[in-house]
């Protein structure tokens, strides 16, 4: 039904997405990483330094949970 990707029938499809993925988690890591050590830089290391970055971690999983939310609202016509 699909080709190649994103689903794939044979092992080396199936060995490639891992690759790939793992090579955008790795770089998804380093961007973190980079990112975390310019807010302390910018904040410093005192309390508002580590809130501030605990925050903009929980950050795209609290967008996530909020648009599933939304959707469901939307979409089931539940009010609120």
């Amino acid at each position: 039904m699909y080709g190649f990707l994103p689903c794939t029938n044979n092992i080396f499809g199936h060995l490639f997405l891992i690759m790939v993925y793992e090579y955008l988690l790795f770089h998804g890591e380093s961007y973190l990483v980079s990112g975390g050590e310019q807010i302390f830089k910018i904040l410093g290391p005192g309390i508002f330094g580590a809130s501030a970055f605990h925050i903009i971690g929980a950050l795209p999983e609290s967008l996530i949970l909020l648009g599933k939310f939304s959707y469901l609202i939307i979409h089931s016509k539940i009010y609120i």
